[in-house]
């Protein structure tokens, strides 16, 4: 699969949503259907699959079907998958 430069995930948190390109990420297309957030001694936080055992796991509850090679054919459509918290489901 191909990871476009606006291929996003959306993220639903408990302080609101943010929609943040893959790239940024270091993510790849399709993401990974469950997610987690880890935070560094600084605060900084990364992205990474969750595992089990892990908490405050995101879940993918909706992602496109559109495929690669549909995706290169368009310029003003973006790829998203949607994330929310697992124990909020």
């Amino acid at each position: 699969m191909t990871t476009f430069n606006d291929d996003f995930v959306q993220l639903h948190l408990i302080l609101g949503v943010s929609r943040i390109p893959l790239i940024v990420l270091d993510l790849e297309w399709p993401p990974p259907e469950r997610l987690v957030i880890e935070l560094d001694d600084n605060g900084d936080g990364s992205f990474r699959e969750a595992v089990e055992g892990d908490t405050g796991v995101l879940v993918r509850t909706s992602m496109s079907g559109l495929s690669d090679e549909a995706r290169a054919g368009t310029e003003h459509i973006a790829r998203g998958a949607r994330y929310d918290y697992e124990d909020l489901l």
